[in-house]
């Protein structure tokens, strides 16, 4: 499932770390491992989860509070392959909570869960711009790279970074020259101008505040302890 993972996340496991901090992505894998328990300071019962999402770069745990964990339960299984939007976390509430977790990977606070073939998904696109680093001297590959990109058509843009002596001039490129991000499209760009000019920079959101915020932190910090 490595291309449809690939065609509904924005951001692979291995990318994860504290400078996505308070930003939403949207990860994909499978549950390795599902803990859910009813938080020891909850009056009404209600579970949430805690799972050990894995892709193939990496893993990461993710925390499903109980509002989330209700409108997805039927997903809650180990192996089950998911998509998760939610929020990274690399801190915790106050100063000490941040001193004890130095060294520890981000998690993500689930804002929601979604099978794999979910129709909500089909309209999803990832918010990204592939950026292809060019020399004015090499004006004359233009025609290759024309073709490479035709050749990789679909709906992300192009922003060609065409460097001059002392400038950068940045020219985003036509929806005809729009492409679908991957490895072909960056190996056929290396191929034509080298090494380290081909990059894909997604643009996420800042998660907004969190209601309850300080109800769900106890019951984060209550089922660590």
């Amino acid at each position: 499932v490595r291309d449809e993972l690939l065609e509904r996340t924005d951001t692979a496991l291995a990318e994860l770390d504290r400078h996505l901090d308070g930003l939403v992505v949207q990860v994909g894998g499978m549950i390795r491992d599902i803990r859910t328990f009813v938080p020891k300071r909850s009056t009404t019962g209600q579970k949430m989860a805690f799972l050990q999402l894995e892709d193939l770069t990496g893993s990461v745990e993710v925390v499903v509070f109980t509002r989330v964990f209700d409108e997805c339960i039927e997903l809650m299984r180990q192996d089950s392959v998911v998509i998760i939007r939610g929020k990274v976390e690399s801190q915790g509430e106050d100063a000490s909570e941040r001193e004890d977790q130095e060294g520890e990977r981000p998690k993500i606070l689930a804002e929601a869960v979604y099978a794999l073939d979910d129709p909500r998904l089909l309209g999803w696109k990832r918010n990204s711009v592939v950026s292809i680093a060019i020399e004015a001297t090499e004006i004359g590959q233009l025609a290759s790279l024309k073709k490479a990109l035709q050749q990789h058509r679909g709906d992300v843009p192009v922003v060609l970074a065409i460097s001059a002596e002392d400038r950068v001039d940045e020219i985003t490129l036509g929806d005809e020259f729009c492409v679908n991000p991957s490895p072909a499209l960056e190996r056929a760009v290396h191929g034509l101008l080298g090494e380290g000019r081909y990059a894909v920079t997604t643009h996420r959101v800042k998660s907004p505040p969190r209601e309850n915020r300080r109800g769900g932190a106890q019951a984060y910090a209550s089922a660590r302890g």
